[in-house]
Order: C-alpha cells, then structure tokens, then sequence
C-alpha cells in the first residue's frame, strides 16, 4: 500500500505516509489499516490527512513562460486517476506542457503562457534552440572521460521500452547523447549529460548500452546494483536549460538557468555501506 501512497502523493514525505498509518487514517474498502497491507486493483484506498501538495518549486517566471524545478515522482501530463501532475499545476496558472521530463525524473521544465508562448517554444524545441543538461549517477564508469555517443534508438510503444543499437534498422531514429566523467568512485559515476537529440528515454537506454546503466534504473538497469547501493529512485536529473531563441522568445537568448542535482556519489556510497535493504519491494 506505501508503494501505492507514494505514486498517488508523489510529494508526500515518507514519515508522514507511515505516521498516518500508525495512526489509523488510512482506510482501504472502508476499513482502517495500520499495517503495509498489500493492495488489489479494484481497492478503494482513503487517506484522511490534512496534508496537501506543496507550491512546484519555481526558477523563473514571466508572462510568457515558467520555468520549474519538477521532483522526481510528480508525472508530467494529467493523470486519469486524478494524481497531481504538472500539466494539471500549468493549467490552474494558464500555462501548458511544451516539452517532458519522465515522472521518475526530477529538474528543469519549461511550460508556455498563452498559445503565441506556446507556439514559439514549441518551435524552438524542434529547432534545437533549447540546450538541456542532465546530471546522471550510473553504475561503473566509461571508458572515456568525454564523449559524443551515436547510436540508434526504437521505440517499442505498447511496452513503454525502447532498444538501442549500432546500426541503423526499421524505425529506428538516430541519438547522439554527449558526456563528460564530474566524478567517479566507490563503483559508481556522476556524469554531465548534453542532449543533442531527444528521444524517449534517451539517457538511460544510451547509458545502459554502453554499460553503464543508471542507479535506480529498474527498467534499463541493474536491480541488484539498485539493491546494493539502497537507490528507491532514479538518479537523473535536468540540470541546464540554455535558450538560443529567435523572435518572440528573442530576449532570452543566452540565458542560462541551472540547478544542482538532488544527489551525489557521496550520499550513494554512503547508502552502500548501510548493507542491502530487505524491505526494497513493498507491495502494491
């Protein structure tokens, strides 16, 4: 049921989660619970709590657009089953998704105000004048310090997976994924990551390729690493987003907006050491 929790209240700290447990203020089917129960599709779970989501943390704000720093576990579009989303935040103040960050993945997000905002932002992510950068923890290291990776990506929609490979096949769309080594040891890597093309997953499925598969990547990844190394979520973040925009979106070109990631090797290998948890798989 926790798994469950933190998925429909992605903000929602931890003890406060199991705090309402201890205190009975969880219901499934009408019923109190104070234990981990497990779940079955068609529960109804009810939290009564006077906890409510706070403020997405905003870095840059005008009439045109709002730049956020999105947590890991909000999703980006609007959820059928009504969880908080950006997409739900951005309409509530007349702003709309332009571009994406996957729901495990924290950072820099960009939303439009108003359909010529829109239009304008929207043309400039096709055109390649939004540079993004991504800070990433991944298990070993590669072989080079720098890198311009190329390969070739398909994406398997049905699965929500994609494949990559050397060479070019049926579908497949090109990804050039750039890299430079910031630090490294303990068994792990914290990479700086240049987008030169944005597709579905790029930086995980690039990574795994290569070898070395993101911490906290169950889907591309290594569940025994993610054990090890304590990692409950994916270690990737949006850290840079420069605009090199022409026209309406004109006077912010050349400016750069970067935060820190919400991670570091030392926090990692710090969990490490703490030995693998034995509760890592709470059921849903």
């Amino acid at each position: 049921m926790l798994s469950f929790l933190r998925t429909r209240f992605p903000m929602a700290a931890e003890s406060e989660l199991r705090s309402s447990l201890k205190r009975r203020d969880i219901r499934v089917n009408g019923l109190r619970v104070s234990e981990n129960v497990p779940l079955h599709s068609d529960d109804l779970v009810v939290w009564y709590t006077a906890w409510s989501a706070p403020e997405l943390p905003i870095v840059y704000e005008d009439e045109q657009i709002i730049i956020i720093n999105k947590p890991a576990g909000i999703s980006t579009d609007m959820q059928e089953d009504g969880a908080f989303s950006v997409e739900e935040w951005g309409r509530e103040r007349g702003a709309s998704l332009v571009h994406r960050l996957d729901q495990q993945t924290s950072g820099l997000l960009a939303l439009a105000r108003g359909e010529g905002a829109r239009e304008a932002l929207d043309e400039a992510v096709r055109r390649r004048q939004l540079t993004k950068t991504y800070h990433c923890i991944v298990i070993g290291a590669p072989e080079k310090r720098h890198d311009l990776l190329r390969a070739y990506l398909v994406k398997d929609a049905k699965r929500a997976l994609v494949t990559v490979s050397d060479v070019p096949g049926p579908f497949a769309k090109e990804i050039v994924t750039e890299y430079d080594v910031a630090e490294a040891g303990g068994g792990l890597s914290l990479l700086r990551v240049t987008l030169h093309t944005g597709r579905t997953h790029q930086i995980r499925a690039h990574m795994a390729f290569i070898g070395c598969p993101l911490l906290g990547d169950d889907k591309y990844g290594s569940r025994e690493h993610n054990r090890r190394y304590r990692a409950r979520r994916l270690m990737l973040c949006a850290t840079g987003l420069c605009f090199h925009t022409e026209g309406r979106l004109a006077y912010l070109s050349g400016r750069c907006f970067d935060i820190a990631p919400p991670f570091s090797l030392a926090d990692c290998n710090s969990e490490e050491q703490h030995g693998t948890p034995t509760n890592s798989s709470d059921q849903r």
